[in-house]
């Protein structure tokens, strides 16, 4: 078996929460956030911050799926990332700010 997080993407998508919002209110680190990108297991602690960010259960953010079901092509989900220009040139830079 295999986790999804598709429901999750859809969810923000539906609630006009970008990934980056996500992320940033609930300090999930950069690389959980790729984790789950790439449907790749992350910490149950993670997914409940999630849960009760979005106001959810488990269930609606998350789904088990079988090794052997391949997603169809109509069901891949565009994501879509903010981030914040200083935070960007920051590291574009090297800077850091106080």
């Amino acid at each position: 078996m295999r986790i999804s997080y598709k429901k999750l993407w859809i969810m923000l998508i539906e609630k006009e929460i970008s990934p980056a919002t996500l992320r940033k209110d609930l300090n999930i680190a950069t690389g959980t956030m790729t984790k789950m990108r790439r449907n790749e297991e992350v910490a149950l602690s993670v997914l409940l911050r999630i849960c009760e960010y979005l106001n959810c259960n488990i269930g609606d953010i998350c789904d088990a799926v079988r090794n052997d079901e391949r997603p169809a092509k109509e069901d891949k989900i565009i994501y879509w990332e903010e981030e914040d220009h200083n935070e960007q040139d920051k590291r574009n830079t090297g800077s850091q700010t106080d």
